[in-house]
């Protein structure tokens, strides 16, 4: 058993023709040099992207790729963070915090 231990989040917009291509080089590059996964999150798209995504999953097995299929189209940032927060509601309420706090400094300042 290796001692590196890595995920790589690979988001995913109608990449049916590449992604083969890209999740064999993942592949070779990380084998035998860490255990790892590799998370294809499909953001929505209208080609066979999900199907290569699973074909790939059931060549190699699910420890090695998983797929996480978004309902629509939502764009890469909101895709990574679908997969890091799982709800978009803790996304919008660290950033009403961090506006916030932005909005008390300019005020300290000001005064």
């Amino acid at each position: 058993m290796l001692d590196k231990k890595i995920t790589v989040m690979l988001p995913a917009y109608n990449e049916e023709k590449d992604l083969p291509v890209l999740l064999n080089r993942i592949q070779r590059a990380l084998d035998g040099w860490a255990d790892y996964r590799i998370l294809v999150v499909d953001d929505g798209s209208r080609d066979a992207t999900v199907d290569v995504a699973l074909k790939h999953t059931v060549k190699h097995g699910l420890d090695v790729v998983r797929v996480l299929k978004l309902a629509k189209n939502q764009g890469k940032t909101k895709s990574r963070a679908e997969t890091k927060f799982r709800k978009s509601k803790t996304i919008k309420k660290k950033t009403k915090k961090t506006k916030t706090k932005k909005n008390k400094k300019k005020k300290k300042k000001k005064k």
